[in-house]
């Protein structure tokens, strides 16, 4: 594998960030379904009552905080990807001047660095 590639691929995608976004929405998704799932048994306890005791309860709580960690995780992995798209066409330096045979005369005004850190 070269080393242009990041070594998590973006999921696997080979670069596209779709499947991070996916994974975003995804989560987004089942955290609403964990809050109107916790507000549902919340209403049918009050009009029906306690049935088994925090079974239920303990899956919307769960649904809950591992949709927002799934969306919290898209949202970090959108972020890479972004990164990533912008920073693998740019060079890591750029070459201020040139030594050797051929190269210009040295002028007072350059500065001694040879390369730039971009």
């Amino acid at each position: 594998m070269d080393g242009a590639q990041p070594t998590i691929l973006l999921l696997g995608a080979g670069g596209c960030a779709g499947p991070l976004q996916a994974f975003g929405l995804l989560g987004t998704i089942v955290a609403f379904g964990g809050i109107a799932f916790g507000v549902f048994l919340f209403i049918r306890r009050l009009i029906v009552g306690a049935e088994v005791e925090g079974v239920f309860t303990l899956f919307a709580i769960l649904f809950t905080l591992l949709g927002i960690a799934m969306a919290g995780l898209g949202l970090v992995g959108e972020y890479v990807g972004r990164i990533y798209q912008q920073v693998r066409g740019r060079p890591r330096y750029r070459i201020a001047r040139v030594f050797g045979i051929g190269a210009q005369p040295e002028t007072r005004d350059q500065k001694p660095e040879t390369l730039v850190r971009i």
